[in-house]
């Protein structure tokens, strides 16, 4: 691959959290598209995953807050038909239910390998928490323990396969998590190389083939010119 160094990609959660979980935005549509053509390889960690999940129903629950408050203040939108919606009953629980669903199906599509935690090194996530190295940092204590245990997971799975992996996230601790992994701001920039890569891929099998079966397209070419109606004449405009 000429663009991309490496097939492999994570999704942190800022991500997910980023793009606020539209799983119908032409960017995850994109990103479907490439893991069910094995062009890429998605992977998450089991925190990654019990993050998004825990995010899921604060986030739902925040925004219910808001709904409830701005019925209380804007009660008098009730008599307007096109606010009727807006005052509508809301189950937060089966709202928590969807969208969990909705996240599910995501990682259903791409064929997400999940990666387990449970071999991570305490010791030395301790170390690096202690010591101050990435992700932990001044003024960055307890709170980045499961990007640690996530990025040794990333880098251990790919130490052990001998490859790389990008890691999509715009959080400043995953920009210096160091090789093997790869760090991305945005997912749009690895599908602009992916995207790239696939269209060289193309015109490289369609040239390919020309050239195993020029012969044959020549012949074929030349057949179709003596059978057709044209003439030297028709160019002469007589």
């Amino acid at each position: 691959m000429a663009n991309l160094q490496a097939k492999n990609v994570f999704i942190d959660t800022e991500f997910f959290e980023a793009m606020n979980l539209n799983f119908e935005h032409t960017m995850f549509k994109e990103f479907v598209r490439f893991a069910q053509v094995e062009f890429v390889k998605v992977f998450l960690t089991t925190v990654t995953v019990s993050e998004k999940t825990g995010h899921i129903a604060e986030r739902i629950h925040e925004a219910s807050l808001h709904l409830k408050r701005f019925r209380k203040e804007g009660r008098v939108l009730r008599n307007v038909s096109a606010c009727y919606c807006i005052f509508a009953d809301f189950d937060e629980q089966a709202a928590v239910a969807e969208v969990q669903k909705k996240f599910e199906e995501f990682l259903a599509k791409v064929h997400a390998k999940v990666l387990d935690l449970q071999e991570a090194d305490a010791g030395a996530i301790f170390d690096a928490y202690f010591q101050k190295k990435a992700p932990f940092g001044a003024g960055k204590k307890k709170d980045e323990f499961p990007d640690a245990f996530a990025q040794q997971a990333l880098k251990k799975w790919c130490e052990e396969n001998g490859c790389e992996m990008y890691v999509v996230s715009a959080d400043a601790d995953w920009q210096s998590c160091g090789s093997p992994l790869i760090p991305l701001p945005r997912l749009q920039e690895f599908i602009d190389a992916g995207v790239k890569d696939q269209s060289e891929d193309l015109s490289e099998r369609v040239l390919g083939l020309y050239k195993k079966n020029i012969n044959k397209v020549e012949a074929a070419v030349k057949a179709a010119f003596e059978d057709s109606v044209f003439t030297p004449m028709m160019w002469l405009g007589t």
